[in-house]
């Protein structure tokens, strides 16, 4: 028993110091495993990646600097072309203004002084041929300085189209429009000149007795209708037999005044 004591002691701390050994081991171990590489073991690939680095980095610098030089040119090209456009743009606009001036109040400039009667005189004779003017003509309003006619019918579904009739007094033909708005913008569908050299206009007048008011009528209708045109049919419905005599002595008496031949009651 003397002798089991020592060597069961002995035994128990050789474990001990193994334990600790391999402990220590295994701690060793995951330091290394955990441990952040020092910069004596990535000195050499540190090197040669800092230096490629370098070389990518300076080319991809001078590739944006040539890019950004050539944009800068281009910029500037296009600066200048603009510049020039709206100097041009500026100068027409000027030249355009001094003819304005000059058209409006006869003042021009002393160099342009020979040039300005004829350019200005033929600026107002087409201004004047476009006026239209009628001198001395008695009109209703200002809508009968071109007078037309019109109609126009309006779908629910589609819009409202319009017909206008527009004619002169000298001249042996109208023009018809039409527009059709499609519950928007408003849009030509039909622009035609229609000749009515050979065309006779009907006109039917209902009468009753009213003799002297159809007198009146006859008077009016001789000025403005057979003295101006006398391509029209006249054509009188007379309900009753008081005043019917009457009324055909005015048409034969106006008949012939003028030599009219269409018309009848």
């Amino acid at each position: 028993m003397s002798r089991r004591g020592p060597i069961l002691h002995s035994r128990t701390q050789w474990l001990l110091l193994g334990l600790a050994l391999f402990f220590s081991l295994v701690l060793f171990m995951y330091l290394l495993e955990c441990a952040p590489q020092t910069d004596g073991n990535a000195s050499l690939p540190g090197v040669v990646r800092e230096n490629y680095g370098k070389e990518y980095y300076q080319a991809l610098l001078q590739e944006q600097e040539e890019h950004y030089q050539t944009r800068a040119t281009s910029l500037k090209r296009q600066i200048a072309q603009l510049k020039q456009e709206l100097q041009e743009m500026s100068e027409k606009m000027r030249s355009l203004q001094e003819k304005k001036n000059v058209g409006a109040n006869g003042i021009g400039y002393p160099g342009n002084r020979e040039q300005t009667p004829s350019d200005l005189l033929e600026f107002l004779h087409s201004q004047i041929d476009r006026a239209e003017v009628s001198i001395g003509a008695k009109l209703p309003s200002e809508y009968g300085v071109i007078p037309f006619e019109s109609y126009y019918r309006t779908e629910r579904d589609k819009g409202t189209q319009y017909e206008l009739f527009f004619k002169k007094a000298d001249l042996m033909e109208y023009r018809h429009v039409t527009l059709f708005r499609p519950f928007g913008p408003l849009m030509k569908v039909k622009n035609e000149m229609i000749d009515i050299t050979r065309s006779v206009i009907n006109i039917i007048v209902p009468l009753a007795e009213r003799t002297e008011a159809f007198s009146q009528f006859m008077q009016n209708f001789r000025d403005v209708c057979i003295h101006q045109d006398k391509r029209i049919h006249l054509t009188v419905v007379y309900f009753g037999k008081e005043g019917l005599s009457k009324v055909k002595s005015i048409l034969e008496s106006i008949a012939r005044l003028v030599s009219h031949k269409h018309s009848k009651c």
